[in-house]
């Protein structure tokens, strides 16, 4: 194994990616920033892809650095495929900012990871500190490597570029230029960043496969449903009830009571075992986590939507609640798009003046 530092003093890490990628048939990337700048100093990466090349190109969203054209070039080649990473769009507090650059020529695998971002200053001019490697496929720490970016690939939060997506994306950096020139203008921005974010999520929301993951109607009462919401955490009593919900999976709360629909979130963990106190009525032992995607901002009641759903079918609409007597409850595709329409509607509307 070949291991050396690359930190744009000794060796300029445009000239490391050369190295990464020389006579490669395949490529992974993943990083936080990509923009036209580190496509024109990425020379062996252009040749790879004109070669036709596989390659993955997972670029983050984190504010509005990545530049879409650059995606939009590099999906030319014939045998490219590009995502972005919309985490902080959905989750405020963390960032997406990985640089890892991955390329196979026969049994060797190469790599640069470390601190270089997609762009000219990070692969030419910027102080940096990434490490050159070079090894065999079958090496432990190379395996380890190419799983960290097929996890990040195959995440529910990588998806193509929408139109929707893109629209809203681009609103949204514009926003950002212009409070970056004259000030915050909190109305306009916040309006911005809330369409981003809705669109962001109904991106996510539809790249769920029907035929891998499903959607689940989950029941509970306001107090809990409160403690579900803020710590994003379900539980269960029932082990084999619980673990038929898979990471990946959509949920969309019914709060009994209340009788209204709460959130629409994706499930971003397995189930685990965890006995401590959480809710107030009893211990639920086995959880998962869970990110929120969309939450109406206005009262949503759940009973006109019934006569149209498939899971009341042959059901007294007045009587709706005999079909929600378990805590969750599997929704069928159709069942799932229409109550994932009422919710992004519902939370798309303006917050009362």
């Amino acid at each position: 194994m070949e291991v050396r530092l690359v930190d744009n003093s000794k060796t300029i890490v445009r000239d490391a990616l050369d190295d990464v990628f020389a006579g490669a048939t395949a490529a992974k990337v993943a990083v936080a920033y990509a923009r036209e700048s580190g496509l024109d100093q990425a020379r062996g990466l252009r040749r790879l892809v004109e070669s036709g090349g596989n390659v993955r190109f997972l670029a983050g969203v984190d504010f509005q650095l990545t530049d879409l054209h650059t995606l939009d070039n590099l999906a030319r080649g014939p045998a490219v495929e590009t995502r972005v990473y919309w985490l902080t769009a959905l989750e405020q507090k963390r960032n997406f900012h990985p640089k890892v650059y991955l390329a196979q020529a026969g049994d060797e695998i190469r790599a640069l990871v470390g601190s270089s971002n997609f762009t000219a200053g990070g692969l030419k001019t910027n102080v940096e500190a990434n490490l050159f490697v070079r090894a065999h496929k079958n090496e432990p720490s190379v395996q380890e490597l190419l799983r960290f970016h097929e996890d990040l690939w195959l995440s529910p939060l990588s998806v193509p570029i929408s139109q929707k997506v893109r629209d809203a994306y681009i609103q949204l950096q514009a926003r950002r230029k212009s409070i970056e020139t004259e000030l915050y203008r909190e109305q306009d921005y916040e309006s911005a960043r809330r369409n981003v974010h809705l669109a962001v999520a109904e991106a996510v929301a539809s790249s769920v496969a029907p035929d891998q993951n499903s959607s689940w109607l989950l029941v509970t009462n306001p107090e809990n449903y409160s403690l579900c919401r803020s710590g994003r955490i379900w539980g269960d009593e029932k082990l084999p009830r619980i673990s038929q919900i898979q990471p990946g999976d959509l949920l969309v709360f019914y709060i009994a009571g209340s009788m209204e629909l709460g959130i629409l979130a994706i499930v971003t963990s397995k189930v685990v075992e965890d006995r401590s106190p959480y809710w107030p009525d009893r211990v639920y032992p086995y959880r998962f986590r869970f990110l929120p995607l969309a939450e109406p901002v206005v009262f949503l009641p759940f009973r006109p939507l019934v006569p149209e759903l498939e899971l009341f079918k042959g059901i007294d609409p007045k009587n709706f609640g005999q079909a929600l007597q378990n805590s969750q409850r599997k929704l069928s595709h159709k069942d799932a798009l229409r109550i994932r329409e009422v919710i992004f509607q519902a939370a798309s509307r303006e917050f009362p003046a």
